[in-house]
């Protein structure tokens, strides 16, 4: 997991799988790029903002660790 500004773009520059967790931050804008790589991102629970200082996103706190299992294991499955 990364500040989706920086490691996910560098980890996916160099070729290493990522999977991206986003709250209420646009995926499409903030990578990762690679096709392969994997988003979880529940966007039903708020808008698309880049405002800072809210201490908890409602978006982010609705992935679950079952989600994020998922996308690890489809990303490896797409890397094998």
């Amino acid at each position: 997991m990364a500040d989706p500004r920086f490691l996910l773009v560098r980890l996916s520059s160099l070729g290493t799988c990522a999977v991206g967790l986003f709250g209420p931050t646009d995926s499409s804008r903030n990578g990762p790029f690679d096709t392969r790589d994997i988003t979880v991102r529940n966007p039903q629970f708020c808008e698309i903002t880049y405002r800072r200082g809210a201490p908890y996103s409602p978006a982010m706190l609705s992935i679950t660790v079952d989600q994020v299992f998922r996308a690890v294991e489809r990303r490896m499955e797409a890397a094998a």
